[in-house]
Formats: structure tokens, C-alpha cells, sequence
């Protein structure tokens, strides 16, 4: 499954005047040129923290999900972890606000016909609004495991092999 591509245009700037999330970064044994640099882990962090998805900010840095997770899982990785699960956080809340402002203030919608656009309807989403205030908790570790978590228990499962 693709997901959209992350829109950097949107906190370009933002990423260059800060830096809110602080961590140290993975150290990697070799510097490769499109490899996990220092660089594209703080920019992957700030991805995160803004759109809340571990596919969209990889992507967003020129790099896989996967070597995400394979990099969440390196040796040295514990601060990484923590601000992953911080801008886990971050990002879904940020989610879940632009989604709410979007359910009850309204959204305009292009209207086609024909190939040809008609008008932009001013369009509020009661669906959608009931959907996030439906009671579920605000807190995300109560539904997934933090990368905090997922980290010791590959490392426990390391020691075990040994």
C-alpha cells in the first residue's frame, strides 16, 4: 500500500529554524551516501512528529519503511527510540486536530462534471466528528506498543539466542 508523499513545502522552514525533538542519533559503521546519516534521522524524526506516519516520513527522506524499523532496531538506538515514540505522539495528536478542525469547521470541495469544474462546495463532515469524539482514549499506548518497548524485547530476544 503507497501513502501520500509528505508535503515538506508545508514546515520547510520550521525543520531549518528547530530542532524540538532532542536526541542523539544511531551511530552507523559506515557513511554510505544514501544511508541513514545523521542528517536524514533528524529529518525523519521531525517527519513524524508532524505527520504521525512511519511510511510517509522514510519516504519523505529517500528511505524505506523498513530500514526504518531495521535502524530503530540497531545497536545504540535507545535516544532514537524515545524520540520516535515522542514524535509518534506528536504526530498522531497533530492528526487527530487537523482532522477535528476539518469535521467541524468544514472543508471546500471541488465539484466536477464532465471533466469540468462546476463549483467548490463549502462541506462539514458530522461522520467524521463523531468518529474522533467517540470516546476512545487521547492516550496511543493504550492501542500499540511503543518503540521503546519493541526495542527491549528484541534485544531480549537477542540474549536468549546467545
Amino acid at each position: 500500500m503507497r501513502t501520500a508523499p509528505f508535503n515538506w513545502l508545508e514546515f520547510e522552514t520550521e525543520f531549518e529554524q528547530t530542532q524540538h525533538i532532542q536526541f542523539t542519533p544511531v551511530p552507523r559503521l559506515r557513511a554510505r551516501r544514501r544511508g541513514w546519516s545523521e542528517g536524514r534521522q533528524r529529518a525523519f524524526i521531525f517527519a513524524l512528529s508532524r505527520c504521525g506516519s512511519i511510511a510517509r516520513s522514510a519516504r519523505a527522506v529517500g528511505m524505506s519503511p523498513r530500514s526504518a524499523y531495521a535502524l530503530l532496531d540497531a545497536p545504540g538506538a535507545d535516544s532514537f527510540a524515545e524520540a520516535w515514540d515522542q514524535a509518534i505522539d506528536e504526530g498522531t495528536e497533530r492528526v487527530r486536530a487537523d482532522a477535528l478542525q476539518r469535521a467541524l469547521g468544514g472543508a471546500f470541495v471541488p465539484v466536477w462534471r464532465r471533466g469540468k469544474l462546476v463549483r467548490v462546495e463549502h462541506r462539514q463532515s458530522d461522520a467524521l466528528a463523531i468518529a474522533l469524539l467517540n470516546g476512545q482514549s487521547k492516550d496511543i499506548d493504550d492501542y500499540r506498543r511503543t518503540a521503546v518497548s519493541r526495542r527491549k524485547l528484541r534485544q531480549d530476544f537477542a540474549e536468549m539466542d546467545r
